[in-house]
């Protein structure tokens, strides 16, 4: 599989038990070029259980599948969720390590009340407005992140509504959002960044990306060249998780190239070969 992953976990972060040598192993037996190892820090829970602790493990861990495995390429990076709300924090994290990759994500909102991550959100119950106020709210956040935080490639566009459509099975409109999706595309896009393909909704009987198709062709209709895929494994069976089949359909799109980072340098790679 010509594919770098650039989006996986260990038991460095808080929601995930994955040893490293584990998530090596499977890299290895999917065929992947390497893989990114992108902790989770939300700067909400700087500290709690997402402390400088995970950070350092998680350098120290990819520091050693790096020299133990030197067939595939493993790379330290970490996931930054929610840098709006803590700045200060968000540029502790960049200094801490010399990572390869950063990406900027959004796994909660600044909705009163219901400041919860999306997972641990019932979205049941809530009146169609609400749901359309909340998902207002994650692309004014998202839209913040893009612009004005730290990152090399934006992550999982439109995750919200892995629970709120995937899960719970309400209805969204993602044209409503249009006007704010592009904002977004275009500031990747001006700041020369990447927009990351998540494939980990591809399970199941109702697979999905993040973002959808229509909205990754919005992207290159904008001018977007740019992105990585990643499956966001928390665990190794999970570790090629849909990358073949968003290679497959980023070809169909003509996107014959994906990017991955080293020392966040932008390296482009083809997966035609």
């Amino acid at each position: 599989m010509n594919i770098y992953n650039c989006h996986t976990h260990t038991k460095n972060s808080p929601d995930s038990t994955a040893e490293p040598s584990l998530m090596t192993e499977a890299a290895i037996n999917a065929g992947l070029r390497g893989y990114a190892v992108t902790d989770h820090i939300d700067t909400e829970l700087t500290y709690s259980e997402d402390s400088g602790e995970n950070l350092a493990g998680s350098v120290k861990d990819a520091a050693e599948q790096r020299k133990k495995n030197p067939r595939i390429k493993i790379l330290s990076g970490v996931e930054i969720g929610q840098a709006i709300l803590n700045h200060d924090y968000e540029k502790y994290i960049i200094g801490f390590n010399d990572w390869d990759i950063v990406m900027g994500s959004v796994h909660s909102v600044r909705m009163p009340g219901h400041t919860e991550f999306f997972s641990g959100i019932d979205f049941t119950p809530f009146s169609d407005g609400f749901i359309d106020s909340y998902v207002a709210q994650y692309f004014t956040d998202l839209e913040e992140t893009a612009e004005n935080t730290d990152y090399d490639s934006l992550s999982h566009l439109t995750v919200p509504l892995r629970y709120i459509v995937h899960k719970y099975k309400r209805k969204v409109d993602l044209g409503k959002y249009a006007d704010s999706i592009d904002k977004i595309l275009k500031t990747v896009i001006k700041r020369k960044k990447s927009l990351e393909v998540n494939t980990s909704g591809y399970t199941g009987k109702d697979p999905f990306f993040m973002p959808c198709e229509a909205i990754i062709r919005r992207y290159t209709e904008l001018g977007g060249v740019d992105f990585t895929i990643g499956s966001d494994a928390h665990i190794p069976e999970k570790m090629s998780c849909g990358l073949s089949e968003g290679a497959k359909m980023l070809l169909k799109l003509g996107v014959t190239h994906l990017n991955y980072y080293e020392k966040r340098q932008k390296i482009s790679y083809s997966i035609k070969e």
